[in-house]
C-alpha cells in the first residue's frame, strides 16, 4: 500500500467510525433511553398555572389591604347597613374564587382570605358593641348613683 492508500483507507474508517457512532447514539436515545416529553409539557403548564396564582394571589392581598382600610373606617354608632352589606358583598367575592375553581386546594387561600377577613370584621363589630356596652353601663351607674344621692 501507498501513502495515499493508507491515507485515504484511514480517512474512510473514521468517517465510517463517526456515522456508526452517530447512528449508534441516535438509536439508544431514540428507543433505549426516550427523553419523556410529555411530563416537560406538563411541567410547563403547571408552571404556568402556577404564574397565575400568584398573580391572583396579589389581587387577593390588594384586596384585602383596601377591605380592612374600609372595616377600619366603618363606625358602627352610625346605622350603615349599605355600606356594611357592600363590604360583606367584597367579602363574599373572595370565596367565590375558591368556588370558581372546582374547590381545587390550590386555591385553598381565598377561603382563608375569606375567613381571615371576616374573623377581623366580626372582631371589629364585637369590640365596638363592647366599648359602647361598657360606656353604657358606665354612664347608668353614674347615673343610679346620682339617684341615690
Amino acid at each position: 500500500m501507498t501513502k495515499d492508500e493508507k491515507i485515504w483507507s484511514t480517512i474512510k474508517f473514521t468517517l465510517l467510525l463517526t456515522f456508526s457512532v452517530a447512528l449508534l447514539y441516535i438509536l439508544l436515545c431514540k428507543y433505549v433511553m426516550p427523553i419523556p416529553v410529555s411530563i416537560t409539557g406538563n411541567a410547563v403548564a403547571e408552571i404556568n398555572e402556577a404564574e397565575t396564582i400568584f398573580k391572583d394571589q396579589k389581587q387577593m392581598a390588594e384586596k384585602m389591604i383596601v377591605l380592612r382600610q374600609d372595616i377600619d373606617s366603618l363606625n358602627f354608632e352610625i346605622q350603615q347597613s349599605q355600606r356594611i352589606s357592600e363590604i360583606k358583598d367584597r367579602m363574599a367575592q373572595l370565596q367565590n374564587n375558591y368556588r370558581q375553581h372546582s374547590y381545587n386546594a390550590k386555591y385553598l387561600y381565598c377561603m382563608q382570605s375569606f375567613k381571615t377577613i371576616q374573623d377581623y370584621f366580626d372582631i371589629k363589630q364585637k369590640l365596638y358593641w363592647t366599648s359602647k356596652t361598657k360606656e353604657d353601663r358606665k354612664h347608668m351607674l353614674e347615673m343610679l348613683k346620682g339617684q341615690i344621692r
